[in-house]
C-alpha cells in the first residue's frame, strides 16, 4: 500500500502531461498533437504548399501532415460523418466540400471530384469564412490530413482565407463551355456569342484570358480586326508579355494601318 501511494504522485504527473497534449475529452487517440489548439495565434507551424488533387489522388502518402493549398468551395453542408472509422463527428465538427484550384469545372469528369471530406470544428472562429463563402470562391486552406478512409483525404482544417469571392458562376461555366464547343464545331457566330456571354461574368483568370485570346482569333477571321485588337489588349493588359496576345495585337494593327493613318490616329500599344 506504501509503495503504491509513493507511485501516485509519478502517476498524477504523467495523467496531466497527457492530458496537456491531447484533445482529452474528444480525441485520446492524437497525442501531443497541437495542430487546431489555437486558432488564432499558431506561430511556429509550417503548411507544406501542395496540390489538393495530388493529396486526393493519393491520401495514404499525405497522412498526418500538415497541408496548405487552394481550393474552390463548392457545398458548404456535407454530411459525410463516420465516427466509427474517422475522428470526425457530427456535434463537433462542420463539414464541407470543394474542388482543387486548377479544378476544370466546365467538364462533367472535373465536376465530380469534388472532395466532401473537409471538416473544420464547430468552434473554431474561422468556420465564419466558410459560412459567408460564396460557391465557386477560392480559398487558401491550412489543415491537417488525419485520415485515408475509404481511399479518400479526411482533412481537419484549421484556417480558410479567402482569396477570390467568386471564381466562376453556373452561368459563366456553362457558355464558356458551349463556346468552345462551338469553336471546336467550326460554329464561330455561336462561339463569339457565347465567349462574349461568358468573358462578362466571374472567370478564373487563365480561362479569362484564353477566352480573349480565342475571340480575337475568331474575329480576325472575320475580317474584325478592330475587335480582335481589343481583346488582345485586354490580354497584354493583364499580361504584358504574352507572346500570343503581342502576335495577334500586331496582326491587327497592321491590318489596321491605313485605316488609322487616313484617320490621324495612331495605335494604342500597351
Amino acid at each position: 500500500m506504501a509503495a503504491a501511494l509513493r507511485k501516485l504522485p509519478v502517476l498524477i504527473l504523467a495523467l496531466s502531461t497527457l492530458g496537456a497534449c491531447t484533445f482529452w475529452t474528444r480525441d485520446m487517440e492524437r497525442l501531443c498533437d497541437q495542430t487546431g489548439r489555437d486558432f488564432l495565434i499558431d506561430p511556429d507551424k509550417t503548411y507544406n504548399r501542395v496540390n489538393l488533387g495530388e493529396v486526393m489522388a493519393n491520401p495514404t502518402s499525405f497522412m498526418l501532415s500538415d497541408i496548405r493549398f487552394h481550393a474552390i468551395i463548392n457545398r458548404r453542408d456535407e454530411s459525410v460523418f463516420l465516427p466509427m472509422y474517422t475522428t470526425f463527428r457530427q456535434q463537433d465538427y462542420y463539414a464541407f466540400s470543394a474542388w482543387p484550384a486548377d479544378a476544370r469545372l466546365w467538364e462533367a469528369s472535373d465536376r465530380l471530384r469534388s472532395l466532401p471530406t473537409l471538416f473544420m470544428r464547430k468552434e473554431n472562429p474561422g468556420l465564419q469564412h466558410v459560412l459567408d463563402s460564396e460557391r465557386f470562391a477560392l480559398v487558401e486552406i491550412r489543415a491537417r490530413v488525419m485520415g485515408d478512409y475509404d481511399q479518400m483525404a479526411w482533412i481537419e482544417v484549421f484556417y480558410v482565407d479567402p482569396v477570390t469571392p467568386v471564381l466562376y458562376t453556373e452561368q459563366s461555366l456553362t457558355d464558356y463551355r458551349l463556346g468552345m464547343e462551338a469553336v471546336a464545331a467550326k460554329d464561330p457566330a455561336k462561339a463569339v456569342a457565347k465567349l462574349e456571354a461568358a468573358v462578362k461574368q466571374p472567370l478564373a483568370p487563365k480561362v479569362r484570358t484564353q477566352v480573349r485570346l480565342t475571340l480575337g482569333k475568331l474575329y480576325e477571321a472575320r475580317g474584325d480586326y478592330e475587335r480582335a485588337a481589343f481583346h488582345y489588349d485586354l490580354v497584354l493588359t493583364e499580361d504584358e508579355k504574352n507572346s500570343e496576345a503581342w502576335d495577334g495585337w500586331d496582326r491587327c494593327e497592321e491590318k489596321l494601318a491605313p485605316k488609322r493613318a487616313a484617320e490621324g490616329k495612331q495605335p494604342q500599344k500597351k
